[in-house]
């Protein structure tokens, strides 16, 4: 199974490349402007420009450029980090990176393997006030001031965003996403464990909070879903040490979030089939229920891209799961909230015509949007 379509000819052997293999790489590295595409679509272009490096092999133009530039993006988001660590160190607010800067940071040798687009920071909820006043006092501003946003962001948001004078996107996490219930953020938030690169508040999550963070987060991003996703739980599931799995297991259940961990752990071991996550899908698949299987089952035949959100999120529903946002979300899929809908439409037309974008949008013009 191979998770993103339109894979062209030249780049099926990015998985023994993943490892380091010689003769993989060179297909690769010469398979032309078609497979560098490939390759950067899926995020995987810095991982296996590394392995040739490895491997002592002559790097393509294109792939020096690649490393360059990520390399550099990645030094002005590392200096943001260690001022939104200084910030927050200053009010004494506990906080820890979350998703992309949390594992490259953690998951990958070099600051290039990893493509970042923007800062995840994890909060306690009691601490967001704090939190945002700091990072502002530090030259941190909010990326919108609408009323009905703030009131969002209250009632159903789960962060805050933020940005800085170079225009780097902070997303300030004091809650996940709606399917996932109220109290899971404190409860990651409290095992994490203080990380002294990261200043005097700055922690990190356990590993096994992570990897269930990281399974269900995938399936939140829209289709054509990355192989580095699927590579980087994969990567998870190898941390941690022997009781890995079963803590993953006992966290999943706890917060009923056996489907969205358990499908994506089955769709890293479609691609690694020794990996370790078949001892977390096997251990999760038992315990779904028949709406939660009946997904599960469309979604094995239908592939990965072809299992949206929502799916995920009424299956789970009808389960009789916990969820933080219950049979809202389903509703917020054709009538926003009005703070979306002030977020993503201009905020010079008249609010009828803005409601109205919102709702074609969510139909399907535009683009629609993705479950």
């Amino acid at each position: 199974m191979i998770p993103s379509g339109g894979m062209p000819e030249g780049a099926e052997g990015w998985p023994r490349a993943l490892q380091g293999d010689i003769a993989a790489l060179k297909v690769l590295a010469g398979g032309g402007g078609g497979v560098v595409a490939w390759l950067a679509a899926n995020k995987i272009l810095g991982v296996v420009a590394y392995r040739a490096v490895d491997a002592k092999l002559p790097l393509p133009d294109s792939w020096q450029s690649h490393l360059r530039i990520e390399g550099a993006k990645r030094l002005l988001f590392d200096r943001a980090l260690g001022e939104i660590g200084r910030s927050l160190g200053s009010e004494d607010v506990a906080w820890c990176p979350i998703k992309g800067m949390d594992l490259a940071s953690r998951l990958y040798r070099w600051p290039e393997e990893r493509q970042v687009g923007d800062i995840d920071v994890l909060v306690a909820a009691r601490d967001l006030g704090p939190a945002r006043d700091a990072l502002t006092a530090g030259g941190w501003r909010a990326r919108c001031s609408d009323e009905r946003l703030r009131s969002f962001v209250c009632e159903e948001g789960y962060n805050v965003q933020l940005v800085d004078a170079g225009g780097i996107l902070l997303e300030l996490h004091f809650r996940f996403w709606g399917m996932i219930g109220e109290g899971f953020a404190a409860e990651a938030l409290s095992s994490a464990q203080p990380d002294p690169g990261l200043g005097s508040s700055g922690r990190r999550l356990a590993w096994p909070f992570a990897f269930v963070v990281a399974a269900v987060h995938c399936w939140t991003d829209p289709a054509p879903r990355a192989v580095r996703q699927w590579w980087e739980i994969q990567r998870l599931s190898e941390q941690g040490g022997e009781g890995m799995a079963s803590r993953v297991l006992e966290i999943t259940r706890r917060w009923g979030l056996e489907l969205p961990v358990a499908h994506a752990a089955a769709v890293v071991c479609e691609l690694w089939p020794e990996s370790s996550c078949g001892a977390i899908r096997d251990g999760l698949r038992s315990h779904l229920r028949m709406p939660e299987r009946i997904v599960s089952s469309r979604a094995a035949r239908r592939g990965p891209d072809l299992l949206g959100w929502h799916e995920i999120y009424l299956a789970r529903l009808l389960a009789g799961r916990l969820t933080r946002m219950g049979w809202r979300a389903p509703l917020r899929r054709l009538w926003d909230h009005p703070g979306t809908v002030a977020a993503t439409t201009p905020a010079n037309w008249p609010w009828w015509r803005r409601r109205s974008m919102a709702v074609a949008r969510n139909l399907g013009f535009f683009g629609g949007r993705q479950g």
